[in-house]
């Protein structure tokens, strides 16, 4: 399973908020466990979804010079259940940043119907922090998901449209 749990971002306003899509598939693994004749997405899918929604939101905003690491989720419900095929639309805004730290509200809602909401808190750190044998494979990949999730918006002012490998 590839653990990037968004398809593709439909806005995003630079330290404001962004709206992200994700459709979970029938023949995603975890729907044979989760539950055999109810196949629902689980809720801490669902939460990492927003969660990624927010940081990519984050690492967007400071033009990928930044990259949040989540500290805590907060007042996180799980109103209704997600079936297989719905497209989850996950909306982030920013309600306060200090220095490095972040709190971000997230919402997910299918049809038009809030089906989960949270609040996220984020520390920021360098890209540079990472040496060695870690950093290359950790540019490689940011390049490849942020190339896949941003396709056709603009890029952050001041930089490329996403973060180059090096």
């Amino acid at each position: 399973m590839r653990y990037v749990l968004i398809d593709r971002f439909l806005e995003i306003i630079p330290g404001v908020s962004a709206v992200a899509v994700k459709t979970f598939r029938a023949d995603d693994d975890f729907f044979g466990d989760h539950f055999p004749g109810f196949p629902v997405v689980p809720g801490a899918l669902i939460a990492e979804s927003l969660g990624q929604t927010a940081g990519w939101l984050l690492s967007y905003s400071s033009g990928f010079s930044d990259w949040p690491l989540l500290n805590m989720i907060d007042r996180m419900k799980l109103r209704h259940f997600v079936r297989a095929e719905e497209q989850v639309r996950m909306s982030a805004r920013i309600r306060s940043s200090r220095e490095r730290d972040f709190e971000v509200d997230a919402e997910a809602q299918v049809g038009g119907r809030r089906v989960a909401d949270g609040r996220f808190l984020f520390h920021a750190f360098s890209p540079e922090a990472i040496e060695g044998a870690d950093a290359a494979p950790f540019r490689a990949w940011t390049s490849a998901v942020a190339g896949d999730l941003f396709a056709g918006l603009p890029p952050p002012v001041g930089v490329r449209a996403v973060p180059e490998a090096r």
